[in-house]
């Protein structure tokens, strides 16, 4: 019997290597101050990309031993389909002898029935790794033809794109600067946080933290070259922090959470320009009852930025509801979405099921939505109601200080794997 099982999906998890990764208030407050037994005791060093099996059931299952790829902080991952690929951002501030850069790199993907019948081959092999050019890339993305990614650098300001062959990073084909600030202490420059490609993948979108903006990239997929066409800004209130963005299904909105308002915004797409369509509150009233935004002052978790920090979002893939993550709430928000004007209205807002769901995914199926929980050290599965869209725990597994969390399956019939989440 094969230690894989006959489930055909796997989930795929990159981390941290320590508490205090990616997080101000952590790093400026003290992680024991800020969390203090909310972080698990004892702790395991962690061992770079976790995989499991995802049950019918909707629990996990291990799957062989964790993937430890040469570089540290393997923070978020994407999966390239066309290149039967995975490729990770690392985020760093030196990378090979260079100063000021991270790194980006990929892994090959075995084929599922080498895998399937041979569950002491790797999933993973390492194919490549490169300058991120700037610190702290903290995500990346396939273009929808598979041969190119474009990753943004965190901490360097810039929005690079690669140029990819056979799993392998080929070339930097491009890269912007995006020059910005706002009136938050977080804001004193400009900073990439999430990429999204639009549908007929002529443009880029990005959600810049430090500036107050989302941009607007045009994209060529034969050059990769990419470039700005607009900056929206005045649209966005200040010191709200764009962080994560999300496209709906029918191609018309575009949502983005702000991760110092916990707020998610919607957007129409227009054909020369970003209409701003409402905004939504992603913590119920009252939170929290006594708060300070002074990190310095802040004697409780909760009290940091006055308890708001709103982390990932992501639609149902029938394009009806929209989630939302909350940390230091520690929660998920519900939210149901018109089909005609993009607007929405909560519909429910509970547990994450562990502590700063950082991230999360839903399946393509749209029956389950997988959390990682980082600073509880956990990834927590939910089933979701297809009615109602509200979410059920189902199962959760220990994964130390996750950051990102994808879905893929084996297609026996071409022997390829495919991206479900």
């Amino acid at each position: 019997q094969s230690t894989w099982g006959d489930h055909s999906m796997f989930v795929v998890v990159g981390g941290y290597s320590h508490a205090g990764c990616a997080d101000p208030f952590g790093q400026l407050g003290g992680v024991e101050k800020v969390y203090g037994d909310r972080i698990p005791k004892d702790v395991a060093a962690p061992q770079g990309i976790h995989i499991f099996q995802l049950e019918d059931s909707g629990t996990l299952k291990a799957a062989g031993v964790p993937f430890i790829p040469s570089l540290l902080h393997p923070s978020f991952l994407c999966v390239n389909q066309t290149n039967q690929a995975v490729f990770a951002v690392h985020e760093l501030k030196d990378f090979d002898g260079q100063a000021d850069t991270g790194a980006i790199s990929s892994f090959t993907l075995t084929a599922p029935s080498k895998v399937l019948s041979s569950p002491q081959l790797p999933l993973f092999t390492e194919a490549s790794s490169c300058h991120s050019h700037g610190i702290w890339p903290c995500m990346i993305q396939p273009d929808r033809s598979g041969q190119f990614v474009v990753a943004a650098n965190y901490g360097g300001q810039t929005v690079g794109c690669w140029r990819v062959q056979q799993g392998k990073l080929i070339e930097l084909a491009s890269k912007v600067l995006l020059e910005g600030t706002g009136p938050h202490w977080r804001q004193t420059i400009s900073h990439p946080h999430a990429v999204a490609f639009s549908p007929d993948n002529t443009r880029v979108w990005v959600t810049d933290l430090g500036a107050d903006a989302v941009w607007e990239l045009s994209f060529d997929s034969q050059t990769g070259l990419i470039s700005v066409l607009h900056k929206h800004h005045d649209i966005i209130p200040f010191g709200s922090g764009p962080r994560s963005i999300a496209l709906h299904p029918n191609g018309r909105f575009l949502y983005v959470t702000m991760e110092m308002t916990s707020t998610v915004m919607c957007f129409e797409i227009t054909s020369n320009s970003l209409v701003a369509n409402g905004q939504q509150s992603m913590l119920p009233t009252g939170w929290p009852n006594h708060a300070s935004d002074d990190w310095q002052s802040g004697t409780q978790w909760k009290e940091y930025n006055n308890g708001l920090w709103g982390a990932h979002l992501a639609i149902s893939p029938d394009g009806r509801f929209l989630y939302a993550s909350n940390r230091l709430h520690d929660s998920i928000s519900v939210f149901r979405v018109d089909e005609s004007s993009g607007q929405l209205s909560i519909v429910s807002n509970g547990s994450c099921g562990g502590a700063t769901p950082r991230h999360f995914t839903i399946t393509s199926d749209g029956k389950w939505l997988l959390v990682a929980n980082q600073h509880s050290c956990t990834v927590v599965v939910f089933s979701i109601d297809a009615t109602t869209g509200g979410l059920t725990k189902s199962a959760e597994h220990y994964v130390p200080f996750p950051s990102n969390v994808t879905v893929i399956s084996a297609d026996t019939q071409v022997d390829a794997w495919q991206l479900v989440s």
